[in-house]
């Protein structure tokens, strides 16, 4: 939706833009840090300049805490105020905007509520240093810290003096995309540079305030943007999106260079994720309208196996839950790519909830096989890929499949919506019985980790695995297993059916050997130890709030949630498109 023309100009006044874009801009000078709400249902925790610590305090009362005091200047003695834990600033100058030695400090005041940083749990007594990023949970409630004070006044930035681009290493689709050393923190990401039109800008900003209030363990967020300074008179602004590297590549790569297919047993652990990181998208009225594997970053290896993360975000909009939203051209040839894993409704101009459904019922497929589940050979135009592209869910593969996997990518990619099951219902499926869902990945790699520099020497591609499974008769490794050979030789025509099938009969014998030390990282790749990670959660809190130290009136909370004036509208991932 065109952007009114005053908004327009206000829009391209860079601090403008980016206060309608992060909540870090829209509240720096407010306070010195914010643990921002991962739930529409919570609001954001503000630390203001009254105090430079301040406790985190939750009532057990479903009556709303306003903040407001007795007459005797005291708290109400239905809420209680013995705090969770202290929030403390250091080497901080309330009195100054922004302070270079200035950190936050997190202590835990209680044994009754556990609080967890990065998913490790934080003894009573216990303290541990914050960096912007980090996520913080009280028993269920969820929130990333950003320190304020670290924020510019402006979104410009130089981007040498901020970020190291290695201009040659180039990953993703886009040859926009590049890896980065972060030169404050030494992390390995990915820096994402496009031009935006002037008369773009207000999309641009939804976008990223779309992506900026997507927090959660299965999709990968936005850690950083910014502006490159330039004549305010260009049509054009240059903007960079960062976000972490993985590694380990996207899921596409993940199977087809460097493990081969995963076979049901890895398979649940992440379509679980996979399930949980959507439907979250979905809880926050967003479409993701492009999932396809080379849309799931893989960040490590769990006892449960691979760590994933959704990606590609390009084309989410925001839409109302369970309605469809209109395909414009654009977009649909933006999804060219993409048709293979698209669901048949994107033919009729529309994607619903159930349109991203199909979409992960297709990756299942891939997981386990290899290959898409629909075959697209000498077609150039999206109306004819979606008519004339054909299965590879055939007999056979069904056959060779357990029951309860084949039905649910039946029941996943039906082509009618009304016969189709949505994710909360699938994710109820039998299929998921015993399924071990890996622990969070909070972490960032380091730019000279030796997994990062073997990713960027192979030229943007997961390392091959040197692992050696044994099945229970000792005689199966984990290539011949796991690597797409079979199919092809079965699809040539060289090797016979029965052949084939005693091949991939094979596959679902070597559940033991996949959970052997030798397919592990070491704890530091990806976190804490399993011991330490926060449990799922299992009691609720009924309202959380921030009281200065020492007691002082609770700070009003800021409610989540982008401007209302600025309409969020699709950002397109693709060059052309934005032509």
């Amino acid at each position: 939706m065109p952007q009114p023309q005053s908004l327009r100009l206000h829009l391209e006044d860079p601090v403008v833009f980016a206060q309608h874009a992060s909540t870090k801009y829209e509240l720096h000078g407010q306070g010195w840090a914010v643990l921002q709400s991962t739930s529409k249902s919570r609001s954001h925790l503000l630390f203001g300049t009254s105090s430079k610590a301040w406790g985190v305090c939750y009532s057990s009362s479903d009556r709303p805490f306003n903040g407001q005091a007795e007459d005797n200047g005291e708290i109400p003695a239905s809420h209680e105020q013995s705090p969770i834990a202290t929030v403390s600033l250091v080497n901080g100058d309330l009195g100054q905007s922004r302070h270079a030695d200035a950190y936050g400090e997190i202590s835990c005041d209680s044994s009754d509520i556990g609080v967890y940083v990065n998913g490790a749990y934080l003894e009573p007594t216990g303290s541990r240093k914050l960096q912007s990023d980090d996520i913080i949970r009280f028993n269920d409630a969820e929130y990333v810290y950003r320190c304020l004070m670290s924020v510019p006044d402006t979104p410009h930035c130089v981007e040498a003096e901020r970020y190291k681009v290695n201009d040659a290493m180039a990953v993703g689709e886009l040859a926009s995309h590049h890896v980065a050393k972060c030169i404050k923190t030494g992390h390995a990401v990915v820096v994402k540079r496009i031009a935006v039109p002037v008369g773009r800008l207000g999309e641009v900003a939804s976008h990223l305030r779309m992506r900026d209030d997507l927090i959660h363990r299965n999709v990968a967020y936005l850690c950083d943007w910014y502006m490159l300074p330039g004549d305010p008179h260009d049509t054009d602004r240059q903007i960079s999106f960062v976000t972490p590297l993985a590694p380990r590549g996207n899921l596409h790569d993940f199977i087809t260079v460097g493990n081969g297919k995963l076979g049901e047993f890895l398979a649940r652990p992440v379509m679980a994720q996979l399930m949980d990181g959507l439907m979250y998208i979905h809880d926050q009225g967003i479409i993701h309208c492009d999932m396809k594997p080379e849309h799931v970053l893989v960040y490590g290896l769990s006892p449960a196996g691979p760590i994933v993360k959704i990606s590609g975000l390009g084309l989410a909009t925001r839409s109302g839950k369970n309605d469809a939203i209109e395909l414009s051209t654009s977009l649909r040839r933006a999804m060219m790519k993409s048709a293979a894993w698209a669901a048949p409704e994107s033919l009729n101009y529309e994607h619903t909830e159930l349109s991203d459904a199909f979409s992960l019922g297709a990756t299942m497929f891939f997981i386990h096989w290899g290959k898409p589940l629909y075959e697209i050979e000498g077609v150039t135009f999206f109306e004819e890929i979606m008519q004339r592209r054909r299965t590879n869910f055939n007999k056979l593969r069904r056959q060779l499949m357990s029951s309860n996997a084949c039905d649910l990518i039946e029941s996943l990619t039906k082509v009618s919506m009304s016969e189709r099951i949505g994710l909360r219902e699938a994710r109820q499926h039998a299929w998921f019985n015993g399924c071990q869902v890996p622990p969070p990945f909070s972490a960032q790699y380091q730019y000279d980790d030796p997994l990062v520099q073997g990713f960027i020497a192979r030229g943007g591609r997961p390392a091959v695995s040197n692992h050696d499974p044994v099945n229970k008769n000792g005689l199966l490794d984990f290539s011949d297993c796991f690597s797409a050979d079979s199919d092809s030789l079965f699809d040539a025509g060289l090797i016979s059916e029965s052949e084939f099938e005693a091949r991939r009969g094979l596959e679902w014998d070597v559940l033991d050997s996949l959970v052997n030390p030798s397919f592990l990282e070491s704890e530091s790749d990806f976190g804490a130890l399993a011991s330490e990670i926060s449990p799922e959660p299992s009691s609720s809190l009924a309202a959380i709030r921030v009281v200065p130290i020492p007691g002082a009136q609770a700070y009003e909370p800021v409610a989540p949630g982008s401007p209302s004036f600025v309409e969020p509208e699709r950002y397109y991932d693709d060059e052309e498109t934005r032509r």
